[in-house]
């Protein structure tokens, strides 16, 4: 190519790019710079001389490969590189390999010799906690494999999971299998970057990636988007990972939101769809808080040595700055959740919150005095409809000074917080990041006299911006005396009308500064250490609100009470500190109908605390769209009305009846299902699993779960809750498609559904929630909630146990109880986990904690009114009801239950008084001729 054809095709491809990504080269040069290098690749080699096996007996026998990797362009004229008197350019880069238990590649790479420090966000890992695995290491003439050792192979049901790593020399890739079943390449297209531009002050970094036999990818939230998997972006906008103020953002318009988690998911498979699979995923985790792009592609993979010839997704990760550093789950083979057991075993598990705050949330911008607070307070008492959580935004406050109230609309604001916990409900007040410049304040002078706010580029004054208070300062988290500094600021001393019913939501954390370039801190600000804000920007929001739990679990003298923390700007590690919702969404069927990929989405990145202002945070809905917006709100893990103060209000009541009648019901169902969904954030916390799940997650793959329209608009609650949202305006009808040889229940009806790989029909109004119990599953419900005020007034109701047969007449569940507030299941092992079974027309129920000599609270051990079984057979004749306890007032009915091509009967049983903390089986005495 000569220099003209160069210049030529480098101006066309400029053009096309720039068209294709409505981006800025000068906003965003590293980007482009790397965009324009992909056209001319560079050849990286590995010394094989360099490879050295590694051991640390400081780091747990800490285990590694390293590897020099050298920069070989042959166009290069290294007379000319010499000569240069800025390094632009990192010729020699270092290489280390990890595995990680529980079968986890990590690689890193950096500058052999740095030029210069890098940022790694160390608050989004639990490095202290990893153990290692040791290997064999087979070095050959053009690779080196290393593999784990046979005696240090995970078993998981008596099945190994045998990882390699296959390092190629020249040119330098990657290579990742599990038992011989490759998941990832990494460099196979030589896309490898790492750039440092001294003259201009930037940096780059950037890999392609690949994972091996895959067709569909998922993950690297937060996008606004009504597609869950994530689509090619060979002909449009790059993913962009940027935490950013996104006020109405237009669903499918490729826009970053608040927050991100750089993890992808990919679905390992190569047949027709038509068999269901149980599917094979994987996760490629970008350790870098830096902005981020990446491309997605369809690619061709070849190995040659290995046989390989087949398809895959690349991934081109594009960062900023920093070091790359890629984890690599590898999942297990049969076991599609496992990829997240890894995950949270890097990034830490999810909090398990308070009961309060799985209950509905009312909030608005703004409930401007104490007693617009009572009005509301009584307005949901007399339409009889419980929730948990009142709300207060900016204007609660003195003058936009966070930790304070406005005394003139506000004049008592504990016995606000007190009278309201007397129905159960708590009080959450909102916190942003910036401090009003008040030399009269005294946490401004404070943070000012002891440097503990960010400073501008220079690195000698303090950054100045505007936002609500007009000019504020921002608190530099990265700052150690700044984080204790503000977790002292919650104390009841310091935050003087705070009560222990008072909880946290952070909010313009991304950090959002309003007459501001991309309208956030400048780049190249600093914070402690002389560390570029660019480095840490995706981070930012996590190292607040970590801030803040620790602020709340430390007023408490001793450390035991559950916090709870909303925050809009999140990043992987996230899950352990907060919950995270969707931010300024608009009351517009669209947002509507992109809710449940983005929930789910961010469900499959670690995130399983989330959801949707529900009504919508702008403008206006109509009053069917307000009851689809509840109905569908009441299914998700966070549920919060909450709206713009130029919007009307949106309150349960707003439309009168009979559209406050459904929106009553909505709510209602969300506190039946309550036992399960603390049970189900139990879990999470303790296994990791997500709360919302895709249908091909629990029932495999194939051409059904797999499709888009399926994927995108239905979801499940755990394994045991199948829901079909109705997402489109003056819907009568709607298609639901069961997975393929499934058995359901009608949540509400009872009616029976076999799924055949055949849609049907189901006539619908505005009262429809289709909502389908999983046979197989057993779901415990909270009774009677039609009476009770809030989740925490009911929490030690009786329950009503509901069963779900699937073909083989079994079905198995659980239920997890404590006492919704302390960390007493932890530290005294105070808390029950009751596992249900049904099997051969008896169910078996026992307490799962397996320390029972430990007294559990009475309180705890609730009492079952009824049972209710779906799906027994017209052939079985149920002639009595016996127990371990012996209850003569126990009854049963027998139902009839008749449904299009499906009937069955149904049991219910009444009066039963069995607790859950006890071990017990209850039989169905069957009649025989």
């Amino acid at each position: 190519m000569n220099l003209f054809s160069l210049i030529l095709f480098l101006f066309l491809f400029y053009l096309s790019f720039c068209s294709r990504i409505h981006i800025d080269p000068k906003i965003h040069p590293f980007y482009f710079q790397n965009q324009l290098s992909k056209q001319i690749p560079e050849h990286f080699i590995i010394d094989s001389k360099s490879i050295q096996k590694k051991i640390s007996n400081k780091n747990k026998s800490l285990t590694y490969l390293s590897a020099i990797i050298n920069l070989r362009n042959e166009e290069m004229d290294e007379k000319k590189q010499k000569s240069k008197k800025k390094t632009k350019k990192i010729n020699q880069l270092k290489a280390k390999i990890y595995f990680i238990k529980p079968s986890i590649v990590r690689l890193k790479i950096s500058e052999n010799q740095p030029i210069q420090k890098r940022y790694k966000c160390s608050e989004a890992l639990q490095e202290n906690s990893f153990e290692y695995h040791t290997f064999k290491m087979d070095l050959q003439e053009d690779y080196v494999e290393i593999i784990i050792d046979g005696e240090d192979n995970i078993n998981y049901n008596n099945e190994e999971n045998v990882i390699s790593v296959k390092l190629f020399f020249n040119p330098f890739n990657i290579l990742v299998k599990n038992q011989d079943f490759p998941l990832f390449s990494i460099n196979s297209d030589s896309l490898l970057r790492f750039e440092n531009d001294q003259e201009n002050d930037l940096e780059s970094i950037a890999i392609d990636t690949a994972f091996i036999n895959s067709h569909k990818v998922y993950g690297i939230p937060e996008r606004p988007t009504d597609d869950l998997h994530l689509k090619n972006t060979t002909k449009e906008n790059p993913l962009i990972l940027f935490s950013c103020d996104a006020g109405r953002y237009s669903i499918n318009s490729g826009d970053s939101l608040y927050g991100n988690v750089p993890m992808a998911i990919g679905i390992h498979d190569i047949s027709d769809r038509s068999e269901i699979i149980n599917p094979r995923t994987s996760s490629i985790f970008w350790m870098n808080s830096s902005e981020t792009y990446v491309d997605i592609e369809d690619c061709e993979i070849k190995y040659e040595k290995d046989n390989l010839n087949t398809q895959g997704k690349r991934l081109y990760w594009n960062s900023q700055c920093g070091n790359i550093d890629i984890f690599l789950l590898t999942g297990k083979n049969n076991n599609p959740k496992f990829i997240w057991n890894q995950y949270f075993t890097i990034t830490g598990y999810p909090m398990f919150p308070p009961l309060f705050s799985i209950g509905y949330n009312q909030c608005r911008w703004n409930y401007y005095t104490q007693k617009e607070c009572y009005d509301i307070n009584d307005t949901f008492n007399k339409h009889n409809i419980p929730y948990d959580v009142l709300w207060l935004d900016i204007d609660h406050t003195d003058e936009k000074k966070y930790f304070t109230f406005d005394k003139s609309n506000f004049p008592n604001p504990k016995k606000l917080q007190q009278d309201l916990n007397l129905d159960g409900r708590k009080t959450i007040v909102i916190v942003d990041p910036h401090i009003k410049v008040d030399e009269s304040w005294e946490v401004y002078k404070q943070g000012k006299k002891d440097s503990l706010f960010i400073l501008d580029s220079d690195g000698k004054e303090e950054f100045i911006g505007s936002c609500w208070p007009g000019k504020s300062a921002w608190v530099d988290f990265l700052n150690p005396k700044a984080v204790d500094w503000w977790t002292s600021l919650f104390s009841y001393e310091n935050h003087k009308d705070s009560t222990p019913n008072l909880f946290v939501w952070n909010d313009m954390n991304e950090p959002a500064i309003f007459h501001a370039p991309r309208k956030t801190i400048p780049e190249k600000a600093k914070h402690w250490g002389g560390v570029n804000h660019r480095d840490l920007h995706n981070a930012y929001g996590l190292l607040m609100h970590k801030s803040t739990y620790q602020g709340l679990l430390e007023r408490e003298e001793d450390k035991n009470r559950r916090p709870f923390v909303l925050t809009r700007s999140f990043f992987a590690g996230s899950q352990k500190f907060s919950a995270v919702w969707t931010g300024d969404n608009t009351s517009q069927w669209d947002h509507l109908k992109a809710t449940p990929s983005m929930i789910a989405n961010l469900n499959l990145a670690g995130i399983p605390f989330s959801g949707a202002d529900t009504g919508g945070f702008f403008d206006d809905p109509t009053p069917e769209l307000f009851v689809r917006w509840f109905q569908l709100g009441s299914l998700h893990p966070f549920f919060r009305g909450h709206s713009h103060h130029r919007a009307n209000k949106k309150e349960p009541w707003v439309f009168g009846d009979p559209y406050t009648s459904l929106v009553r019901n909505a709510i209602q169902t969300r506190y039946k299902l309550i036992p399960l969904f603390y049970t189900l954030f139990y879990q999470s916390s303790k296994f990791g699993f997500p709360i919302i799940r895709p249908l091909w997650l629990e029932f495999g793959f194939d051409s059904i779960t797999s499709k888009d329209n399926i994927e995108n608009s239905s979801f499940m609650i755990g394994d045991s809750l199948l829901c079909y949202p109705i997402l489109e305006p003056n819907s009568k009808i709607k298609s639901i498609l069961l997975p393929r040889n499934s058995v359901c229940y009608d949540f509400f009806t009872h009616y029976k559904y076999v799924g055949n790989g055949k849609e049907f029909f189901l006539l619908c109004n505005l009262s429809t929630t289709p909502i389908y119990i999983r046979g197989g599953s057993i779901v415990p419900l909270r009774r009677n909630v039609e009476a009770k005020k809030s989740g925490t007034e009911m929490m030690f109701d009786p329950l009503l146990i509901l069963i779900a047969l699937d073909n083989n007449m079994n079905s198995q569940g659980f239920l997890y109880q404590d006492d919704g507030v302390s960390f007493n299941y932890q530290t005294k092992n105070e808390f029950i986990y009751q596992s249900f079974t049904f099997s051969e027309f008896c169910l078996d129920s026992k307490n799962l904690n397996n320390q029972k000599e430990q007294k559990i609270p009475e309180k705890f051990q609730l009492e079952i009114e009824e049972i209710v079984i779906l799906g027994i057979p017209y052939s079985v004749n149920v002639n009595g009801i016996t127990s371990d306890y012996h209850n003569e007032d126990i009854e049963f009915e027998k139902y009839q239950v008749e449904h299009g091509n499906e009937s069955y009967q149904k049991i219910v049983i009444k009066n039963v008084n069995l607790r859950i903390g006890d071990d017990w089986k209850l039989r169905l005495n069957l009649k025989t001729d």
